[in-house]
């Protein structure tokens, strides 16, 4: 079993790899000026993947700013809170090493659309049905669950990238991936609930992330 998966992912990077560096060829081939994309070392095709990346991962780390103490000011105790964002962080491990395999046997981007797809829906049940109501349980589950769809979407597009990414800009490329990852993650999702316009931080305008 082991021998034909590791088969098949071979052929799937393989495959992958092949339609991308043909993209890539042709590109390079062409007498067109630089762009600004490339002048700053993103792959023109990829320029709106990154834009999009950095508006997911906004959308998905907002309530990291907000959420442990929204929770404990609605009667929570800090060891749900602690077991929320453990569990979260469990499910984020298993997909992140998952993102991989899967993009090199479906392609990155069918891997990013389920990621995206699975993590607006999770995002509905969260709240509609945990942070609406108040109801731990279902907090904790849709929560927990959602944690394997952004490195699906985010790791799914680093593949491509890998994939697609003439090797002259490779290096670059992988920057702009983790500025943009980086970014989202660690400064605005963060910062996001403290700007002048707080309420967006009110699980009723939590839909600002489905948005994004």
């Amino acid at each position: 079993m082991l021998p034909m998966l590791s088969r098949a992912m071979r052929s799937g990077r393989a495959r992958v790899a092949c339609r991308y560096r043909r993209a890539s060829l042709s590109e390079a081939r062409t007498t067109q000026r630089r762009g600004i994309a490339e002048i700053l070392g993103i792959p023109r095709p990829l320029f709106f993947g990154f834009v999009g990346l950095l508006l997911f991962m906004i959308g998905d780390g907002v309530e990291a700013g907000y959420l442990d103490t929204f929770m404990l000011h609605n009667g929570h105790t800090q060891g749900d809170v602690n077991l929320l964002f453990t569990t979260y962080g469990i499910t984020v491990m298993i997909s992140a090493w998952f993102s991989g395999p899967l993009s090199d046997l479906y392609g990155p981007k069918k891997v990013m659309w389920i990621g995206l797809i699975l993590w607006a829906v999770l995002e509905v049940g969260l709240l509609a049905l945990g942070l609406g109501p108040n109801n731990f349980t279902m907090t904790l589950l849709f929560y927990t669950l959602r944690g394997f769809a952004y490195p699906l979407f985010a790791y799914g597009f680093l593949v491509w990238i890998a994939a697609a990414t003439p090797a002259t800009m490779l290096g670059s490329a992988a920057g702009w991936f983790w500025f943009s990852f980086s970014q989202a993650c660690r400064h605005w999702a963060h910062n996001l609930p403290g700007m002048p316009f707080r309420r967006l931080a009110n699980w009723r305008h939590s839909g600002v992330r489905l948005v994004l």
